[in-house]
């Protein structure tokens, strides 16, 4: 019942929504033209892998989901070199930084990425989703975090294709739990071979949705051991961070307007008392009408400031406020602050903290953190700080600038999250191997 619902009420609406966000978005416009070309590129792409390669299709949704599922990527090529790895997407945020996790081969050699190849996955219509699995025909899908697409599910299972969620979450503020979504998720996930879920409280929810317990073990999140890999091989000597000053930074990451309506009052008042006290402030979506936005009140404010890439031709200046215009480099300018604000706890739900965790930095959030698992368990622990309004979050942040102590100590607890969750992949991998012996089997050399 509830797959002819969707396809006779949800799927047929997909297209035209797009059409219509394609009018006024700009991630929509490049969403709607990678859908025109998705299937003809994808077969050309496919031509450059042996036609009798088993293949494994894993899915995610963004840059987020991508980063967390990559470590796992990276095993599965490594150790079972005869299997193919096929990665698809949604988001356009991602087309442009696919680089991540690129292994550099021999001298005037290309990278090396971690997959075989990359593509947009089709809307979610029946018939688009059946030529995309006719052209991939993978043996396992693997969808990373929460990502599952109902027609990709239903029709793998049809094919007899496994399939299986890793880096599973499930928030305690889920929409899946509301009726009359639950009962849809509930009958959807029951599809699912299996699920690796990054907590225990993950586990308690999937199994409240109807999953057997079979089918569902602790293995935790992926991305922690990403994050180590990332953070590791950053250095001070990184060309990204030459630009930027060695002094008293607070890093913003991943704001939204409703983040920077708080963050930004409260830093002003901060730096009053402290002249040397900077702010490197990363947009989540840094587009030009966004970041004119910020300009524009930073100097009703008569706060210097400059964008990351203008830094080498104003070096004679002195600015406060550093706008970040570029994508990919947040998780390395971690390195030069004090402590960390992450954006989203202001809106829809916080995003990444394990990467300022990971530089050992203490991480303030907003009030809506309960969607991170990590960014709860560094507040319990001390490495984590939540703030519901600007006074609060000014509180936080002068006793993190005028307290080194506290400062350092927070910083450690908050890294300790990080490492002591790593091992992820491992558990993960052992799991799928376990669970799916026929295909892992014949991958190997």
């Amino acid at each position: 019942m509830f797959r002819f619902l969707y396809n006779l009420a949800a799927a047929p609406l997909l297209p035209a929504g797009l059409r219509l966000l394609a009018l006024f978005q700009d991630k929509a416009r490049r969403l709607q033209e990678a859908q025109v070309q998705l299937l003809p590129e994808l077969l050309a792409k496919l031509k450059s892998l042996p036609p009798d390669q088993a293949r494994i299709l894993v899915h995610v949704s963004s840059v987020g989901e991508y980063l967390s599922a990559l470590p796992l990527i990276r095993a599965i090529r490594e150790r079972y070199p005869r299997l193919a790895v096929v990665l698809s997407f949604s988001s356009p945020s991602l087309e442009g930084q696919l680089t991540f996790g690129a292994r550099v081969t021999p001298p005037a050699q290309p990278l090396t990425t971690a997959f075989h190849l990359a593509t947009y996955l089709p809307l979610d219509t029946s018939s688009a989703v059946r030529r995309f699995l006719d052209l991939v025909n993978p043996s396992l899908i693997l969808f990373a975090s929460y990502d599952v697409w109902p027609n990709l599910l239903w029709l793998a299972r049809e094919r007899g294709i496994s399939c299986a969620l890793v880096n599973g979450i499930l928030s305690q503020a889920s929409g899946r739990f509301r009726f009359p979504a639950r009962w849809f998720f509930s009958s959807l996930y029951r599809n699912l071979d299996w699920v690796g879920a990054v907590a225990e409280e993950d586990v308690k929810r999937f199994l409240a949705l109807g999953l057997e317990s079979e089918k569902v073990a602790v293995t935790g999140n992926c991305r922690f051991d990403q994050t180590l890999f990332r953070c590791q091989a950053v250095t001070d000597q990184d060309p990204d961070l030459a630009q930027i000053p060695p002094q008293c930074w607070v890093i913003a990451g991943s704001t939204w307007p409703a983040d920077e309506e708080v963050l930004l009052l409260a830093w002003a008042r901060l730096a009053v008392s402290h002249p040397d006290l900077g702010l490197i402030l990363a947009p989540h979506e840094p587009s030009e009408k966004h970041l004119q936005k910020i300009e524009i009140r930073l100097e009703k404010a008569r706060l210097s400031c400059i964008r990351y890439s203008y830094l080498g031709a104003e070096k004679s200046m002195r600015f406060r406020i550093v706008l970040v215009d570029k994508v990919g480099i947040l998780y390395k300018l971690y390195r030069r602050g004090m402590f960390a604000f992450i954006g989203g706890g202001f809106g829809r739900g916080v995003h990444n903290v394990m990467e300022p965790a990971g530089m050992g930095l203490p991480v303030i959030v907003g009030p809506r953190r309960w969607n991170s698992a990590e960014a709860l368990l560094m507040e319990t622990r001390g490495g984590a700080f939540s703030v519901s309004n600007r006074a609060k979050l000014y509180a936080v942040m002068e006793r993190l600038v005028e307290d080194e102590v506290f400062r350092r100590e927070a910083g450690a607890r908050a890294e300790a999250v990080v490492r002591e969750n790593a091992g992820a992949t491992e558990r993960t991998l052992e799991k799928l191997m376990d669970r799916f012996p026929k295909i892992f089997s014949g991958g190997k050399d």
